[in-house]
């Protein structure tokens, strides 16, 4: 009996006092808040959408090289489509282009192609990175017929080759989650975190040398061990029922879905506000 008055008056407490519902509650609900202001929308918005990044290409010849080739192909429509293409022979009309917004860089054919851009962004790096791995794959068969011209047929199947060396693991249900999701992963692990205030704010309460609260205490006919263990307790149940209101916030509230399993998020959660705690 003593243990469940003292674990009840312990847990009202931590209801009661400012601080811990600023923190432990408040805080981590505006931050949550701010960061759907942010960037909620790129949340929602499906990580893996892309749209084609519309190009200039000027051949000097009418027969393209082989990087125009592989650029031409990379235009084709369909569902690997890169390139919104347009051919030009004229470099200044495709620098036209480029100056009226109508694409966002310029390939100039050759025997070492060329890209102009007029400023930085995703679609000009989509840009440079593909014309950056061409003249690698360039470099690196040039090199093997130096070397061995008897393996440049196995060097050109191996870099035509997709070579996956990471394997995507899903853990909330959803393969296409947003990467914006790990500030609000984040910010629950900061909310159990949190639980430390308590703990330290309970061991300075029942310290004799810390306050005079905790005076009392040692003279109160109340074991130690009464005190640590419902004190420890209901810290966990009151930062544990603090990340649950964030969880149902974020969830319900904002709508950005953290994940389709409840109760392993809800023991992950439980473990977190005991590792804060203690």
């Amino acid at each position: 009996m003593m243990f469940l008055h003292v674990f009840r008056y312990r847990l009202l407490t931590l209801f009661r006092v400012k601080w811990c519902i600023g923190w432990n509650i408040a805080f981590p609900l505006v931050l949550a808040t701010a960061f759907f202001l942010g960037f909620g929308n790129m949340i929602k918005d499906d990580p893996d959408a892309f749209s084609t990044v519309p190009v200039a290409l000027v051949t000097e010849s009418g027969s393209g090289s082989e990087f125009a080739k592989i650029v031409e192909e990379c235009s084709k429509n369909s569902k690997d489509q890169l390139f919104e293409l347009t051919v030009s022979d004229k470099k200044d009309s495709a620098v036209q282009l480029l100056k009226d917004k109508k694409v966002d860089g310029v390939y100039i054919d050759g025997e070492d192609p060329v890209l102009i851009v007029r400023e930085n962004g995703m679609e000009q790096t989509i840009l440079s990175e593909f014309l950056s791995e061409y003249k690698n794959s360039v470099n690196t068969m040039q090199n093997v017929i130096k070397t061995d011209p008897s393996k440049a047929g196995e060097a050109s199947e191996m870099l035509s080759k997709d070579m996956e060396l990471l394997k995507e693991k899903t853990f909330n249900g959803n393969s296409n989650a947003s990467p914006y999701l790990q500030y609000f992963y984040a910010l629950i692990a900061m909310t159990c975190l949190y639980g430390s205030w308590i703990s330290t704010s309970l061991v300075e309460n029942i310290s004799a040398n810390q306050s005079d609260r905790g005076a009392r205490y040692e003279v109160a006919p109340v074991s130690k061990t009464v005190s640590i263990t419902s004190g420890a307790l209901a810290g966990l149940l009151f930062v544990f029922s603090a990340v649950l209101i964030l969880m149902g916030y974020i969830n319900f509230v904002l709508g950005i879905r953290l994940g389709d399993q409840a109760l392993p998020m809800a023991a992950a959660a439980f473990l977190g506000s005991l590792t804060g705690v203690t």
